[in-house]
């Protein structure tokens, strides 16, 4: 009985504190995800540098050299109608169209069928019934920390185009409790070697939206709501995108205004043409060719019913503006009650550092060992 004793108490203490390490580092709790009805479109943005730029778009010589959007700009791309934004990891998000959610109604009507006329068990019934239900359930991933805690968290991001020149604003907004922070400062993730702490072994995806910050001293025990808003600027380019959306449909098409620079030279030309000296004309002819009447470029377009749009030459076009602001859904921020009940304003828990505990752990054990020592060296008296 004492030879069995010690391995069983050994591997106690390191169940004990492998134990508190995972309930230290717990800071997502993962589920099924958060169903969330989609589209069946997708948008790709293009991120352009001035130098293919005039005051249209993109310069037509850029592209009628054989150059593509696609060559000449870097792009990203979100689909299914989303925002390509969450405040959770893309896990959490069971995304679904309306073809799945028919398909899963329609699935579970052929099974009732079958059901009633015999054709499968109950119990094929119920197996088969949860999987076309997990299809559009929704069951969200919950942020969860301890009262004072630093608050980590990320989300999926989908528009991060790993470029310099490109600036991203983060900001995430906490609601509940009837109180709200918001304007939080966030960060893009550029550290392909960060780890989600409730998983060192998966890397936090490169480009992921992130808050790290200590929690506001009055984040009380409770339920919040938290999301996440992201503005994208640039001074060295432009924007532009492109989208198949259905009754919307937005390309990259070739369009004109005037050029204000072809007018000026009309008006100098039909003065210079009064002048009788041929010479003064015949030079001043050499130093102002004329310029192009139009300004083309190619820029995100829609077409338009109103024959009678005149802002760009081109009647049945107009400009479509990209957009540079996205904000995702409100995810649960779950605020518990913190263990250190003395503590004012509590340390975020250590979640390397369980040596605390193990040196408790194993003090008891050296206790209980010794105990049964002298209790062992007793009985062969």
């Amino acid at each position: 009985m004492t030879v069995t004793a010690r391995p069983k108490l050994l591997l106690f203490v390191f169940l004990l504190m492998f134990l508190w390490v995972e309930v230290a580092e717990a800071r997502l709790f993962r589920s099924s995800g958060r169903a969330e009805r989609a589209d069946v479109y997708s948008e790709t943005f293009f991120y352009v540098n001035n130098q293919y730029l005039n005051d249209v778009g993109i310069l037509t010589t850029a592209i009628n050299s054989g150059q593509t959007v696609d060559s000449i700009a870097p792009f990203v791309s979100r689909g299914g109608g989303a925002e390509g934004l969450d405040a959770v990891p893309s896990e959490c998000v069971n995304g679904f169209s309306r073809f799945d959610e028919a398909d899963v109604y329609a699935a579970i009507d052929r099974l009732e069928n079958d059901l009633q006329n015999n054709i499968i068990t109950q119990a094929e019934y119920d197996t088969e019934l949860a999987e076309q239900q997990a299809i559009i359930a929704n069951d969200p991933c919950v942020w969860e920390f301890e009262q004072g805690e630093d608050l980590f968290t990320w989300g999926a991001f989908n528009l991060y185009f790993n470029n310099p020149e490109v600036n991203y604003d983060v900001s995430w907004n906490i609601i509940g409790q009837g109180k709200t922070w918001d304007n939080l400062a966030g960060t893009i993730n550029t550290d392909p070697a960060l780890v989600d702490p409730s998983d060192p072994g998966a890397a936090i995806e490169f480009g992921s939206v992130m808050l790290n910050m200590a929690a506001p001293v009055d984040l009380l025990p409770g339920d919040y709501q938290i999301n996440v808003e992201v503005s994208m600027s640039s001074v060295d380019g432009q924007f532009f995108y492109a989208t198949n959306k259905t009754d919307d449909e937005v390309e990259i098409q070739e369009l004109c205004i005037d050029n204000p620079l072809h007018g000026t030279w009309v008006d100098d030309f039909n003065a210079m043409s009064q002048i009788s000296d041929n010479a003064t004309y015949n030079a001043w002819l050499n130093n102002n060719p004329e310029p192009d009447s139009e300004i083309c470029g190619y820029n995100s377009a829609r077409e338009v019913d109103d024959a009678n749009y005149v802002y760009v030459n081109n009647p049945y076009l107009e400009y479509a503006s990209t957009p540079t602001f996205f904000w995702s859904d409100f995810e649960t921020l779950r605020i518990l009650p913190s263990s250190n009940q003395n503590a004012p304003t509590p340390d975020p828990v250590d979640v390397n550092a369980p040596a605390s505990i193990s040196l408790f752990a194993i003090g008891g054990l050296g206790i209980l060992l010794r105990r049964r020592s002298i209790k062992r060296n007793n009985n062969n008296i």
